[in-house]
């Protein structure tokens, strides 16, 4: 079972908070923003039209204070966990990824975060409320070793190659593949209470996955991943 790291990191992140931006989330997990200038660790974000002319964030996150990790057991290393996002409007067109990592040694939890560790992004379009046990990716993104995490954390923003389209009764699955051996690994921030049926966990490496709710395996939180884009 994946595990929820949280009473260290709310003094990390206490000032961070999340949400793209901040504003009200609507039920269905879209939010609302103009102002998508954000601290990143990966340098200035991505130059141009593309995200300036984007209208909306989907996220589960919005509004909350990220306080929560979720982090992999020893075994688990190169499990995913994915984030079920679901636009107000369609068609919606995703052009951008983003989410947060922490970064740094945390003694008391016997965890060490590498928010700098190599790892990979799979994005599945489809209709069920849950990701399928073998997806079918409209976008990969396999994510170098680096970054400089400001602090004690890493946001970390991903322009698409290719934008990808939602329509109707569609969902966005974004899946991040997490990294590292035990104690030193990849950590997501997350933010309390979750959302049962839009945060989910793989319990393997490779397809065919035997996805669960992260709520099922006592997690009460939601991924801080998010989705940048346009409704058509």
């Amino acid at each position: 079972m994946n595990r929820l790291q949280s009473s260290t990191v709310a003094l990390i992140l206490a000032v961070a908070g999340c949400g793209g931006g901040g504003g009200t989330g609507s039920s269905d997990g879209a939010v609302s923003t103009a102002d998508l200038a954000m601290a990143m660790g990966d340098g200035p974000p991505p130059a141009g039209a593309d995200l300036a002319a984007a209208t909306e964030v989907l996220s589960n996150v919005a509004g909350k204070v990220c306080d929560d990790f979720v982090a992999p057991d020893k075994g688990e290393e190169r499990h995913w966990a994915a984030a079920r996002l679901t636009p107000s409007k369609a068609p919606f067109e995703v052009t951008a990824i983003r989410y947060r990592l922490v970064h740094g040694s945390l003694p008391m939890e016997m965890i060490n975060c590498k928010a700098d560790l190599a790892h990979a992004i799979e994005v599945y379009v489809v209709a069920a409320t849950a990701p399928p046990a073998s997806p079918m990716a409209a976008a990969r993104i396999d994510v170098p070793a680096g970054g400089t995490p400001m602090g004690k954390e890493r946001m970390v923003e991903h322009k698409l190659a290719q934008p990808v389209m939602l329509g109707a009764g569609q969902h966005l699955f974004v899946a991040l593949q997490y990294a590292g051996t035990s104690p030193d690994v990849l950590c997501v921030t997350s933010c309390g209470p979750g959302t049962a049926d839009r945060n989910y966990w793989s319990n393997a490496e490779k397809a065919p996955f035997k996805w669960a709710t992260l709520a099922s395996l006592g997690l009460q939180t939601s991924l801080h991943v998010e989705a940048v884009g346009t409704a058509k």
